[in-house]
């Protein structure tokens, strides 16, 4: 096998998790449980999952203290299933407490396990990161060069460099999905006799941590990590293996013996307890970000924009249900008041009745700087390589358009849809060598307003043509106003300013105030802070119909060593279409 490439280990690393996320709501809808409680079950596996995958991944304990603490600036390639499975149980059990879940939630994981272990070691063994000891047994396998079975063998002597293969060695991945098939048909089997609900999904981790304590006598212990050092004749991760193992088995027995069968009923979370938590966790992710690969944070932000959706609704559904309670109370007041009187026939008013429609139009000119440093050239694996570390200095300079659809309502709400597109050609340094770079982008999003809160969406779809080839992304904003906007308010929003494939893999967080002065346009004034840095947008009205517009950002923050923007232009409304 070739063992040094890590397409196919990305390809079955997602596609693991693709299929988890898949047969784990498949099974829990038909368990008659919602799919907003099963998208945050879900969640929280998956965060606390590769925050252990990661933790395992650092290398030694003392590191693995530290990780929490201080986040590594680089991403950590390597990968710890064992580790990050060990992290998420407890953090799930503490999920389901906090949410008020019952155990029996976990159930759907059972067959979702063993068939994402199965997935996900096919790609292990063809990257042949998770490799074995020496063996003669003809089922060996060897790799080819620059693998990690080929670099470990080469270190310690028992090849030359001139060898196209390592030495043969015990196919562990495939013992691993040997393992997967034997959970499944151990499942298929005491499926129905399993009564304690929580009981399956234990049952199927049992399986699974009982095969791979055998299996780990026949793989490298450097593979492993720090757990992978032996202690008392076995390795450190068997020790804990077999300590869990006593206290599974023990579980399963008392809770088989003392339950009766359990029934699914459906059940859902306290909203404000959800909130909570899922805040919690985008917290936990958003502060060790850079320890994560861009494929990694490609998954989390499947799993968050997923479960994010479907808070936003329940949320929005409970709003709703709060205006309907206080507008049926107060439609009872009025009836009670009006009985017996014959009140004069009124004319209805409209529900929302618009006052005025104009659009704008914005021409503006741009340039600033960009300096960051980026990878290239990684690998993804349990034993990953972040690869090679590019500094890039950019300046460039440009022209933009936007065009900004205004409708305003009766009491002071108002909605905005905006288009925007730029063109900016600029020069790169690339590890020291000069390269042309062009960069364009075309940008749409709304804004909704009401007096004393303020909501905003975008994206940012851009592609950046160098001398290197092509690179496209999207950066996605949101923002929120709290306080009357003609007044005063709390201007507050995360975006990304990188352009990459994987949106928001470098947050950026603003926190600042404004003030429109009165106006019911854009005109006004807004000032704040960046993580590391700040901004200033101003709005100022040359006459009714035209507005001369400046922009400073400075946002120096994670992998952007430093980045400044300006941008002034100018700002024409359109002839206003009223409406009486």
């Amino acid at each position: 096998m070739e063992g040094n490439s890590s397409e196919e280990f990305v390809i079955t690393f997602a596609s693991a998790f693709l299929l988890l996320l898949i047969i784990f709501l498949i099974d829990g809808l038909r368990r008659h449980n919602s799919f907003f409680t099963l998208s945050l079950v879900l969640l929280s596996l998956i965060v606390f999952f590769f925050v252990g995958m990661k933790i395992g991944a650092a290398g030694s304990i003392s590191e693995t203290g530290n990780f929490l603490i201080h986040p590594p600036s680089q991403p950590l390639a390597g990968k710890n299933g064992a580790m990050g499975m060990f992290f998420a149980i407890p953090f799930l059990l503490l999920a389901l407490y906090w949410l008020r879940l019952p155990l029996r939630l976990l159930d759907p994981f059972a067959f979702a396990f063993p068939i994402a272990t199965i997935i996900q070691r096919i790609g292990c063994l063809w990257y042949g990161c998770c490799h074995g000891c020496p063996t003669q047994l003809p089922m060996a396998v060897q790799y080819g060069q620059n693998s990690p079975a080929w670099n470990y063998h080469l270190s310690q002597g028992w090849i030359d460099e001139s060898a196209h293969l390592s030495i043969a060695v015990h196919p562990v991945p495939f013992y691993y999905i040997i393992s997967g098939l034997i959970t499944i048909i151990i499942l298929v089997i005491m499926r129905k006799k399993v009564k304690a609900g929580g009981n399956l999904v234990l049952l199927s981790l049992l399986s699974l941590i009982s095969c791979r304590f055998f299996i780990e006598f026949f793989r490298e212990g450097y593979t492993n990590g720090f757990s992978g050092q032996p202690f008392a004749g076995i390795k450190q991760l068997q020790w804990f293996f077999l300590l869990l193992l006593i206290i599974g088995f023990i579980t399963f027995y008392f809770r088989e013996n003392s339950t009766q069968k359990s029934i699914n009923l459906a059940v859902k979370p306290s909203l404000y307890r959800s909130v909570i938590w899922y805040a919690g966790s985008l917290l936990l992710i958003y502060h060790l970000h850079n320890a994560f690969t861009p494929v990694e944070k490609g998954i989390l932000l499947l799993f968050f924009c997923l479960t994010g959706y479907q808070l936003f609704i329940h949320i929005t559904r409970r709003l709703i249900q709060l205006r309907l309670k206080y507008l049926y109370l107060s439609l009872a007041s009025i009836f009670f008041i009006a009985i017996g009187q014959s009140p004069e026939e009124a004319p209805t008013k409209p529900k929302r009745s618009i006052i005025e429609k104009f659009t704008t139009l914005d021409l503006n000119a741009g340039w600033g700087n960009l300096d960051y440093t980026y990878y290239v050239g990684g690998t993804e694996g349990c034993m990953g390589d972040p690869g090679t570390p590019m500094r890039s200095q950019s300046s460039f300079t440009g022209i933009g358009i936007s065009t900004n659809f205004h409708t305003l309502y009766k009491g002071d709400r108002r909605n905005v849809w905006m288009l925007q597109g730029y063109f900016m050609p600029g020069q790169e340094i690339l590890n020291g060598n000069n390269e042309s770079v062009f960069f364009y982008s075309l940008s749409g999003g709304g804004r909704y307003h009401w007096r004393n809160v303020g909501l905003g969406y975008g994206i940012t779809a851009g592609q950046a043509q160098t001398d290197e080839g092509v690179t496209f992304g999207g950066m996605p904003y949101l923002t929120l106003r709290l306080g009357p906007q003609r007044i005063c308010y709390l201007d507050a929003g995360v975006g990304d300013f990188t352009l990459n494939p994987f949106p928001l893999s470098t947050p950026t967080v603003n926190l600042g105030i404004g003030s429109h002065f009165g106006r019911t346009d854009d005109a006004g004034l807004r000032l704040g802070f960046y993580q590391k840095g700040h901004y200033g947008l101003a709005h100022i009205p040359v006459s009714r119909n035209l507005t001369f517009n400046f922009q400073y950002h400075y946002f120096p923050v994670d992998i952007i060593d430093d980045a400044k923007f300006y941008k002034v232009g100018l700002t024409y409304r359109f002839s206003d279409k009223k409406k009486r």
